[in-house]
């Protein structure tokens, strides 16, 4: 949870302590990095994404080929009958 800045009743202004100022950038810090960690796992994710979709691509179009075979095999047959 982000921690609050401290405010003067009388003058509107901020008045910060080194405590609260202390707080909020380590909040700040630690809000890094976990954000960071999060989308260097997304990251992670994505590009095993990638690879499963070059894959899949990969195996498509050896099934295409295949069934181009298949389908040569079966005019070949036709013709002998």
């Amino acid at each position: 949870m982000r921690p609050s800045s401290r405010r003067s009743k009388d003058s509107g202004e901020a008045k910060f302590s080194i405590s609260t100022v202390s707080e909020q950038v380590s909040w700040f810090f630690e809000t890094f990095q976990e954000t960071s960690i999060r989308f260097n796992e997304m990251k992670e994710k994505m590009e095993e994404m990638e690879e499963r979709m070059e894959d899949l691509e990969e195996r498509m179009e050896e099934m295409e080929d295949l069934e181009e075979k298949m389908e040569d095999k079966l005019g070949d047959l036709e013709e002998k009958i």
